[in-house]
């Protein structure tokens, strides 16, 4: 998980309604999404799996209505993260409004499996580290080290 060290690395949320995205970092806090095609095809991606989501939380077959408002902010670890507030209706009552909250993560690339090296190289590792007052705490990271690094090799 992120943590921040200073007060600009903290990763602000920006709020949207159906028309404009509000930011905070700019002059303009207020634009358009239609004048913005990256942001408004990313939420309209986003919104496809939040309605995909809603109907398998529903057990039902919804159908998007409309957004009410929603969240999104970019986390440079995990990808976008997204909360929907929005207006559905089954598809098989269309009088019936259901509103909901939907959670969604969106990954900044597919996953995939990162295989591990065939050869035998052996590598040196230097650790250049204050020790004062902390020599029984290096001591432990070195014994865990040592176990963790010569387990795995």
């Amino acid at each position: 998980k992120f943590h921040p060290y200073n007060r600009f690395q903290v990763q602000a949320w920006k709020y949207f309604d159906a028309i404009n995205i509000f930011e905070d970092e700019s002059v303009i806090p207020r634009r358009s999404l239609k004048t913005f095609k990256h942001h408004s095809m990313e939420l309209q991606k986003a919104l496809q799996e939040a309605v995909k989501a809603a109907s398998r939380q529903h057990h039902a077959k919804l159908r998007f209505k409309k957004i009410i408002n929603g969240y999104v902010r970019h986390n440079p670890l995990l990808g976008n993260e997204y909360i929907f507030d929005a207006r559905f209706v089954e598809a098989r009552n269309p009088r019936k409004k259901i509103e909901r909250r939907i959670h969604l993560l969106r990954p900044l690339a597919s996953s995939y499996i990162v295989q591990p090296s065939k050869t035998n190289i052996t590598e040196t590792v230097h650790f250049v580290v204050p020790i004062t007052k902390v020599t029984e705490r290096f001591d432990t990271f070195m014994q865990m080290f040592e176990k963790l690094s010569f387990a795995l090799g």
